[in-house]
Parts: structure tokens; sequence; C-alpha cells
């Protein structure tokens, strides 16, 4: 069973349901009851389903969700970069 991030909760505590096989698209949703590991693994799916079609090293893609995952929590990422000196 795939849910669109709707009631996952809800769904653990159906017995009949796999939860090896459970996914969800929302990040948020499998951060608060998966944690960061699985957040990021989820983020990282939706990316490489995104650029499917286009030749993005797998490598600077993971670089990415890395950074936005690495603090312990889901951190945006924007598209542009301020930095300070």
């Amino acid at each position: 069973m795939k849910t669109d991030g709707s009631n996952f909760d809800g769904l653990l505590d159906i017995e009949v349901v796999d939860h090896s096989r459970l996914t969800t698209n929302d990040v948020h949703e499998t951060f608060v009851f998966l944690g960061i590991e699985a957040a990021r693994a989820t983020i990282l799916s939706e990316i490489r389903q995104i650029t499917s079609n286009t030749y993005i090293n797998f490598r600077h893609m993971a670089m990415l969700v890395d950074n936005m995952t690495f603090r312990g929590c889901v951190v945006l990422c924007c598209a542009v970069l301020c930095f300070t000196s």
C-alpha cells in the first residue's frame, strides 16, 4: 500500500498492513514516525524520481540531501545560497 502522506500513523496501527513495504512521500511524516535516516531516504527517493530523465550524478544529490539532514532535522534547501564572511 502506498499513501500520499495521509494518515501514515493510522496505517502503522493496522495489523494486516505490511509495515516493511509501506511508503509515503511526506518527508515530515516520515521524520516524525521513522526518524532522520528514513526522512533522508525519502528526500533522496523523491529527488531521484524528479530527475530520472536528466543526468545528475547520484553523489551530488546525496551530498545535497546529507546537507539538508546532517543536523538531525530536515532543513530546507534553496536554489540561491548566501555566504557571509
